[in-house]
């Protein structure tokens, strides 16, 4: 999309959102032509205004709030938005993308985040997603994640297994709750997802299982459409949201296509991503090789100064200093003598042992002074 015709929507949005301030729709709508505008400062403004003033948290609108803090560098804050993303909707795969951007800035591969993504994204971005990325979605969380319409006793077994593992897992939970309904098991399935619910109020899945419940087993119309809305104003483009017609006005609807073109067509959240994961990559690949380099360099045998050469030198010739001639001579031979101590220093000498030698010298000298 051209940036005069981005321009012009952002303007056209602006004036219904002056109608209608609190519309996820509209807002998301403004969130993603500021970003495919550039302009961040105002992204992050109007994102952390909505986040504020709406009743039902919006989960795109908080992954725009991530996006603005990456951009940023505020990585600290984008942490922490993440854990608040994932509280919202653990299957949102948005977040686990940036989740794995983090996790390069870090130093790490970010691998077990962004196959975990591809795993959830729609089939449009998944696509994407591993071309750009090289990898394949997470099988085993994928089996968790997507429960077929067969079901054979064996996957709810497996199902129930995972859960008494991890007990606090809201995923896998919501499956085995989905497998029950799946199997018919209203009573055991409505029992579960009513505890996924009670933690995790705006999780889209398990608030769309619990409206095929109303509508399947206690074919309450009424309820099954109010848990519909609600999935919709956490995520409007959710997978999940259906008849739409009956709980929105007929602007609202055309809104939402607006919306839902978008994604499909320009993707403004992920080309973000795409294009972030090249820059941090490319940098981080960068900083390795700068690492390696020094630690090469560490490893070189450093030379000695010139002084310290100069010092070593002087040491060694001072090792190397050539005895005295008379010195020498006694080293080399001990001459004739018929004097047995005399012969002792002599050889004290050529061991130079000195002093030891000149008291002896000194003593035959006396002895020699003496007898003449």
């Amino acid at each position: 999309m051209r940036e005069h015709e981005l321009y012009d929507r952002l303007d056209l949005n602006k004036k219904k959102l002056s109608l209608r301030p609190v519309s996820s729709i509209l807002n998301i709508l403004a969130f993603s032509y500021y970003l495919m505008l550039g302009m961040i400062d105002e992204l992050q403004d109007v994102s952390n205004t909505f986040s504020m003033t709406t009743t039902i948290p919006c989960i795109i609108c908080e992954d725009f709030r991530t996006l603005a803090s990456i951009t940023k560098g505020d990585f600290e804050n984008a942490e922490m938005q993440l854990k608040y993303s994932l509280s919202i909707d653990p299957e949102d795969h948005y977040s686990y993308l940036f989740k794995g951007l983090l996790e390069i800035e870090k130093g790490l591969s970010g691998e077990e985040y962004f196959r975990k993504a591809i795993s959830l994204a729609p089939d449009g971005e998944k696509e994407k997603i591993k071309e750009k990325l090289g990898l394949q979605e997470d099988r085993l969380f994928d089996e968790e994640v997507h429960i077929p319409d067969y079901l054979p006793t064996e996957i709810v077994e497996k199902l129930r297994s995972l859960v008494s593992s991890e007990p606090n897992s809201p995923i896998l939970k919501t499956s085995l709750a989905e497998a029950y309904i799946k199997k018919r098991d209203y009573r055991s399935g409505e029992w579960l997802i009513q505890s996924v619910i009670s933690l995790y109020p705006y999780y889209p899945r398990a608030l769309y299982i619990l409206s095929r419940i109303y509508e399947e087993h206690k074919t309450d119309l009424d309820s099954s459409i109010f848990y519909l809305k609600k999935i919709f104003l956490v995520n409007p483009l959710s997978k999940y949201v259906s008849k739409k017609e009956m709980f929105l006005e007929e602007r609202d609807i055309s809104d939402a296509e607006e919306l839902t073109n978008l994604f499909k067509k320009e993707m403004p959240m992920l080309n973000f991503f795409l294009k972030e994961y090249s820059e941090t990559k490319e940098t981080f690949e960068k900083q390795s090789k700068k690492e390696e380099k020094e630690r090469k360099k560490e490893n070189i045998p450093v030379s000695i100064p010139e002084v310290e050469t100069k010092k070593a030198k002087e040491v060694e010739q001072i090792e190397k200093k050539e005895e005295p001639a008379f010195v020498q001579a006694y080293q080399q031979s001990v001459p004739e003598t018929n004097s047995e101590a005399l012969r002792e220093a002599y050889m004290k000498l050529k061991e130079k042992k000195f002093l030891e030698a000149i008291p002896i010298f000194l003593e035959f000298i006396k002895e020699d002074d003496k007898e003449n």
